[in-house]
């Protein structure tokens, strides 16, 4: 039986702290007793110190308790989930793009996914759109999202699905969205998302020199920075409450540049200066034996710009001269923090899973251009891994359990991780493409478990200096 304490220990420069993961809870601690929990109570320590752990023990901190069998809290409803609860549709109308963007995962660079000129058929559409739909019940409002890559080569599809949907389902809020490259919005394509409501989500990398060394045209050595900056422009002079309430962006983040470069871009254009805007992620090294060298000074910009952007939040800097990228790190402050630690937990179950998987099919489901399903667009589409079923056949109910409960193939290693509440591996992370691999798996965990500290840190910090984030719309 392991008798030591499921915690984790850190440190801010002012304060010391113990994250206990049984209560999920973070603790403010003295410094003698940072040290004694630090080297498992191997150390001695004084009466004081001994006082405070029995006294932390008294009321039900520094439990031992772990994970005793792996299994996924929604493993019993699962069945249920995926007929009556499902959220969101994304189709991949086409798997054909008109650019050719050196770090995409259909770049050729990559082992998991290749260009091709397939395209959804209609007949695969509305038997998607129907089996998914007919999967809604328990829900009122659903999105159904259009992907590639690039969607608006099969407009037309687009305009057929939405036709074929306002025509069959009425009485359910249904969303529509779309990740695009900018380069087809043109004045027919413009009009239609703006009258159906379209969330449109526009991939733009940074400033035209970044843009453009990564994002060109097919067959070309031509940059798209210029045509789809005129499409935004275009977008927001006609339409600006659209523009204000639908249309965000995407950037990749070249970690061998300055980060600067790309935020003071956000920051300064007239189009981008607000909140909300801007979503970011990393060129991967996932699926690909292309390594990308990181740039040290890329991530000390980067946190020198996330610095000043907490201090706005404490009001001793002007909001307008911090990040709109990295606004979304204090949504995950909120979300990992504020949300998850302050809410009651009892200690945690003996069976349990980490906390890595959405509910495979019922989150999301991706559809590719044949009708295979997919739990969501980041997994590989060539691994027998990750696919659900067929919209012929529906989701295999025992490969939906399998990538839920994940967890089976590091139980051993998982039960004792101290970020185990607040994962995020999920099978996108941990399919080598042949299956759920111990290997890939292991690759992530530092990775997550430095992001979880850097975040319980952060929000340390914030409360030391007063911030109250009930406070906060995030």
């Amino acid at each position: 039986m392991n008798d030591i304490p499921y915690i984790h220990v850190f440190r801010t420069s002012e304060q010391c702290y113990v994250y206990d993961v049984n209560t999920n809870k973070i603790l403010r601690i003295p410094e003698t007793v940072y040290h004694y929990l630090s080297n498992s109570g191997i150390s001695d320590c004084d009466g004081t110190t001994l006082a405070f752990i029995q006294n932390m023990k008294a009321n039900g901190f520094l439990r031992s308790d772990r994970v005793e069998i792996s299994e996924h809290p929604a493993t019993p409803l699962l069945s249920y989930y995926l007929e009556n609860k499902m959220q969101q549709l994304m189709l991949q109308v086409t798997q054909n793009c008109n650019l050719r963007c050196n770090y995409c995962s259909y770049s050729g660079s990559y082992k998991n996914r290749t260009h091709s000129h397939s395209l959804m058929s209609d007949e695969t559409a509305e038997r998607a759109i129907d089996y998914f739909i007919n999967r809604t019940k328990d829900n009122k409002s659903i999105t159904v999202s259009f992907y590639g890559g690039e969607p608006l080569l099969n407009f037309e599809l687009i305009k057929h699905c939405v036709d074929y949907i306002e025509a069959r389902y009425s009485g359910k809020r249904i969303d529509y969205g779309m990740t695009t490259n900018g380069t087809l919005l043109d004045d027919n394509v413009i009009i239609f998302l703006v009258n159906k409501g379209f969330n449109l989500l526009i991939s733009l990398d940074g400033p035209k020199e970044i843009h453009d060394a990564h994002r060109r045209f097919a067959n070309s050595i031509e940059g798209s920075f210029s045509v789809i900056m005129e499409n935004i422009k275009r977008i927001k002079n006609l339409y600006p409450e659209y523009y204000q309430s639908k249309v965000r962006f995407n950037a990749v983040l070249d970690i061998t540049q300055m980060f600067s470069c790309v935020n003071e871009f956000v920051l300064d254009d007239e189009y981008f200066g607000e909140e909300n805007k801007f979503m970011y992620n990393y060129v991967t090294n996932n699926y690909t034996d292309n390594r990308i060298n990181i740039y040290e000074e890329f991530f000390v910009d980067r946190e020198y710009e996330f610095f000043k952007l907490l201090l706005s939040k404490l009001g001793a800097f002007p909001r307008n001269k911090t990040s709109y990228i990295l606004a979304n790190q204090l949504s995950r402050i909120y979300l990992h923090c504020f949300q998850s630690i302050e809410i009651e937990e009892e200690h945690i179950p003996p069976k349990f899973h980490h906390s890595g998987p959405c509910i495979p099919g019922a989150s999301r489901l991706f559809v590719d251009t044949t009708g295979k399903l997919f739990p969501c667009e980041r997994v590989s589409e060539i691994s027998e891994t990750v696919v659900l079923g067929d919209i012929e056949k529906g989701i295999c109910l025992k490969k939906a359990t399998q990538i839920l409960n994940l967890e089976t193939t590091t139980h051993s290693k998982c039960r004792d991780c101290w970020a185990y509440r607040q994962c995020t591996i999920c099978v996108a992370l941990a399919d080598d493409l042949k299956g759920v691999s111990d290997v890939e798996t292991k690759k992530e965990c530092p990775i997550v478990c430095a992001s979880i500290e850097d975040i319980f840190k952060n929000y340390c910090v914030l409360r030391e200096l007063g911030y109250t984030f009930d406070e906060e719309r995030l």
